[in-house]
């Protein structure tokens, strides 16, 4: 254990999640940190979800309760949390998924080391995590910053956007509030997580960091499983919902950087992608393509597939 450590919160939202509650909830108390409180806040579950949580609120003085009154919605969940969280750092748990024993103290040493050698306190931290899917092998999915460089800035939002390729010498890779570590009061400096956003509060999250020249890292290792199921899967109507919501919400930037209709174009395209349907997806590309500035046109033509098989 490291001297004069400071206290972590943890937060766990919960709505129904009896299924899987138990598991992310003992992860968390297995946490190889002992200063640390676990905060869980359930957004009105309507199954046993708040006996589990009573039966360890019986055993550990340090767990919390939060109680919403009425289904708020994750980001409102996670915004609960930070509220009643008296730690100096934020680490978020899923409620369906499970961290490995020392998980925040490799997060925190990630952020602490970097905080010291670049010398800002701007940084979110993430983590690796393995997914595992029903009739599906088990992968290992990658976040963003997880070796040098590391992106800041905002060429994290372009790129979020879809209007920007990726500079190939930085470390791209996912976000993901289920492993996301952070200090307290940088949340508060970025004005928490918009309610509003049902889906993609953490992107929403991540683009507002980026306007204020954070840094994004991880620690290069799967930290998190992450449990998928066929009863988890987003509904791609609320998906494309939010996402519009999304863009609408920061048009002027986009507007400015003459791409706003390409991020719509590019949006849907990611949308009908997931759908498995190419040739809807393949037509939003190339409307984006026309729609982008004549410079970032020529890039996006010049790396697709397309061109590719014409001229490589």
């Amino acid at each position: 254990m490291l001297s004069n450590s400071p206290l972590i919160s943890i937060g766990i939202t919960c709505f129904n999640s009896s299924k899987t509650l138990k598991r992310s909830i003992e992860s968390a108390l297995n946490q190889n940190w002992e200063n640390k409180e676990i905060i869980i806040v359930d957004d009105f579950s309507s199954d046993e979800s708040l006996q589990i949580i009573e039966l360890f609120l019986e055993k550990y003085t340090f767990i919390k309760l939060i109680k919403h009154a009425q289904n708020k919605g994750y980001p409102a969940a996670l915004n609960s949390i930070v509220k009643n969280a008296k730690g100096e750092y934020i680490s978020i748990f899923d409620s369906d998924d499970s961290s490995e024993l020392d998980r925040i103290r490799k997060q925190y040493l990630r952020l602490a080391n970097f905080q010291k050698a670049f010398s800002t306190e701007k940084i979110i931290c993430y983590s690796n995590r393995r997914v595992l899917k029903e009739k599906q092998s088990p992968h290992i999915a990658y976040a963003i910053g997880r070796k040098p460089i590391e992106p800041f800035g905002n060429e994290v939002a372009d790129l979020i956007f879809g209007i920007k390729l990726p500079e190939k010498k930085l470390c791209w890779g996912l976000f993901g509030s289920c492993t996301m570590f952070i200090k307290k009061t940088n949340y508060y400096n970025l004005g928490g997580f918009d309610e509003n956003l049902r889906r993609g509060s953490e992107i929403d999250f991540a683009i507002k960091a980026a306007f204020d020249n954070f840094f994004f890292i991880s620690v290069n290792s799967p930290l998190v499983t992450q449990y998928k199921n066929e009863a988890n899967y987003k509904s791609q109507k609320k998906v494309l919902h939010y996402s519009r919501m999304l863009l609408e919400k920061y048009k002027y930037y986009l507007k400015e950087k003459r791409s706003y209709f390409a991020a719509i174009f590019l949006n849907l395209m990611r949308n009908y992608s997931t759908r498995n349907n190419n040739l809807l997806s393949i037509l939003f590309y190339f409307l984006a393509i026309i729609y982008l500035p004549n410079k970032r046109k020529i890039e996006r033509l010049k790396n697709s597939n397309l061109y590719k098989k014409l001229f490589n």
